[in-house]
């Protein structure tokens, strides 16, 4: 699987499920996150810090119910969000981000596999494709 195509799943997973690190660290939780197998955690990982990097996918904390994104280095924030277990940190999509996939989803230009496709288009069938 190509890193972009990581990704995506990674993109799709934060739309669908929202942010929880214990679905990601120590190990990525796959079912909870309606991830496919085939890359490593590892790689899931890296592609979740890319995007991070990249401002696709932004920290920030909770305040009164509300995001507020950070101005904290980005080092610093992928660092607690791999070391620290109470992490203060929540990620979402951006706006640009969650607007382009959802465009992207409508067009049917992201092909799902398996169960995500189910799940990451709101069906309530199990079955696998």
């Amino acid at each position: 699987m190509q890193p972009a195509d990581v990704e995506k799943y990674v993109l799709m997973a934060l739309d669908h499920v929202g942010w929880y690190r214990s679905c990601w660290f120590p190990q990525v939780q796959r079912e909870s996150l309606n991830f496919p197998g085939g890359p490593t955690d590892e790689e899931a990982r890296a592609a979740l810090f890319r995007l991070i990097r990249a401002g696709a996918v932004e920290a920030g904390k909770t305040v009164d119910g509300t995001f507020v994104r950070v101005s904290d280095p980005i080092p610093d924030v992928l660092a607690d969000l791999e070391t620290n277990a109470k992490s203060a940190y929540d990620l979402q999509l951006s706006e640009e981000a969650v607007r382009q996939l959802h465009a992207a989803l409508e067009r049917g230009k992201l092909p799902c596999r398996g169960h995500f496709q189910i799940l990451a288009h709101g069906e309530s069938t199990s079955t696998r494709i």
